[in-house]
C-alpha cells in the first residue's frame, strides 16, 4: 500500500477496570476496506457494519482492544500481522449493535423478609442485542426442564448480577454471564416452557 492510502484517523482504546472506563491507547493512520464476502462473520450478534482496518505495524494493540472512527465504536475480531513482515496489520472489525431493549431484574429486600425473590421487583430497561443459541450451545448444563435459550448481549456497565430478565415479553432466567473484554457482556438465557 502506498501512503496516500492511510488516510482515515482511527484511535485504539482498551478498558481500565480499575477506572471502569475506556482509556485511548494510540490514535494510527489507516486504511479502510469493506469485507470480502468469505470473510463475513458468523455470529448473529455482529449485527452491524463488519469493516477492515488496514495500518502500519504496531505491536501496541490486540483483540481485547476497540477501535473509534468518526463516532462509531467497532469490536476487534482478528488482527493479522500481514505475510508476517511486520510492516502493516489488518484489523477486522464489527460495530456492534445494540438495537433492541430487555429489562433486567433486581430485588430489594422486605424489612422482614430472609428471602430476596420475597422482596420488591425492580426492572431497569436496557439497550442489548439478541442471538438464538446455536445447537452445540444448547447442549451444556441444565437442559431438559428448559424449553428456550437465548443470548443476549448488554454493556458490561450496565449489568448489575440480576439473575432475570424479559426480553419481547416473556421472563428468563441468566444461567451463564461471560465478561468479555471488549465492554459488552455475553448473557445466556433460558426460560421454562410455562413461565
Amino acid at each position: 500500500m502506498q501512503a496516500g492510502d492511510f488516510n482515515k484517523k482511527i484511535t485504539v482504546q482498551k478498558f481500565s477496570a480499575v477506572k471502569g472506563k475506556w482509556m485511548d491507547v494510540c490514535s494510527l493512520w489507516a486504511a479502510i476496506k469493506t469485507i470480502k464476502s468469505d470473510e463475513i462473520y458468523n455470529s448473529n450478534a455482529f449485527n452491524g457494519l463488519k469493516i477492515r482496518f488496514i495500518t502500519r505495524f504496531t505491536p501496541k494493540i490486540n483483540e481485547n482492544m476497540r477501535i473509534l472512527h468518526r463516532k462509531q465504536v467497532f469490536t476487534i475480531a482478528s488482527i493479522v500481522n500481514d505475510s508476517m513482515k511486520n510492516q502493516t496489520l489488518t484489523i477486522h472489525v464489527y460495530e456492534m449493535v445494540l438495537n433492541d431493549k430487555c429489562e433486567l431484574i433486581s430485588f430489594t429486600e422486605e424489612v422482614d423478609g430472609f428471602d430476596p425473590c420475597m422482596g420488591k421487583e425492580q426492572k431497569r430497561e436496557c439497550k442489548c442485542s439478541h442471538s438464538e443459541l446455536l445447537n452445540e450451545e444448547r447442549k451444556d448444563d441444565f437442559t431438559s426442564e428448559l424449553k428456550q435459550k437465548i443470548q443476549i448481549i448488554v454493556e458490561s456497565m450496565d449489568f448489575r448480577n440480576e439473575d432475570l430478565l424479559i426480553y419481547k415479553g416473556q421472563k428468563y432466567h441468566i444461567y451463564k454471564v461471560l465478561n468479555r473484554l471488549d465492554g459488552y457482556t455475553e448473557l445466556y438465557c433460558a426460560c421454562r416452557g410455562g413461565t
